[in-house]
C-alpha cells in the first residue's frame, strides 16, 4: 500500500495516526524504497510524504531482486 500521510488527513476527517495504527494492527509495516539499490528499508513511523506499507517483505524482496533491470537516465537499476 502506498499512502500519503502528510498532515492533510485532518482536513478530510481522518486521523493519520489511526490509519497508521490500523495498518500496523493488520501486519503491515512502513518502509521507504531506494530504487537504485532495489531495497526497502523499514522505518519506525510514517513519513512526511508517501509511505509504503508492506506485509510479505520476503516475497517483495525476492521480486525486487529478481526483476529485470531498467535503464533510467543513463543508469541501470
Amino acid at each position: 500500500i502506498i499512502i500519503e500521510l502528510n498532515g492533510s488527513g485532518a482536513r478530510y476527517g481522518y486521523e493519520e495516526a489511526k490509519i497508521h495504527q490500523l495498518l500496523l494492527e493488520n501486519s503491515f509495516k512502513p518502509y521507504i524504497y531506494d530504487p537504485f539499490k532495489r531495497k526497502l528499508s523499514e522505518i519506525t513511523s510514517y513519513g512526511n510524504n508517501n509511505t509504503i506499507y508492506c506485509r510479505d517483505i520476503d516475497f517483495i524482496d525476492h521480486r525486487l531482486q529478481s526483476a529485470d533491470s531498467m535503464l533510467i537516465m543513463g543508469e541501470e537499476i
